[in-house]
């Protein structure tokens, strides 16, 4: 009965790693289609002030994302403790753990970092060829 309690509680916790993979990849994807809706409406309006508001969006997603990918390393490290773990118990609690891992090394991971960093230079030169356009 212990080792079948153990399981499912490791379980619970893949449960958690899975979910939060799955909203870091959603939000990958709602920050791409949002930005590439702002720079296709700003070029037909020819507003800047649609490609000004993207740089904060992306820059709330870059975070968000972050955080999620920081969450999912912490429970990974949980997963890791409750594995080697003689007790079984139903405990989720991270707090202990939010202290082993850094969240400002994960934000310039080269991973999330090049995404939204591409989306920044998209972003700017859409900003660029919007001056250029409104300036003749």
């Amino acid at each position: 009965m212990d080792e079948q309690f153990k399981i499912k509680h490791l379980e619970f916790i893949q449960n958690v790693i899975t979910r939060l993979s799955t909203n870091s990849f959603l939000i990958k994807g709602w920050c791409i289609t949002l930005i590439t809706g702002l720079i296709a409406l700003s070029l037909d309006k020819q507003k800047v002030i649609i490609l000004i508001s993207g740089i904060p969006i992306i820059i709330i997603f870059w975070v968000l994302d972050s955080y999620y990918l920081w969450l999912e390393k912490i429970y990974r490290l949980f997963y890791t403790n409750e594995v080697a773990s003689q007790q079984s118990n139903l405990n989720l609690d991270i707090t202990a753990l939010k202290k082993k891992i850094s969240f400002l090394p994960i934000l310039f991971r080269f991973s999330i970092f090049f995404l939204y960093l591409i989306l920044i230079i998209l972003t700017l030169s859409a900003y660029l060829f919007l001056l250029t356009l409104n300036s003749q």
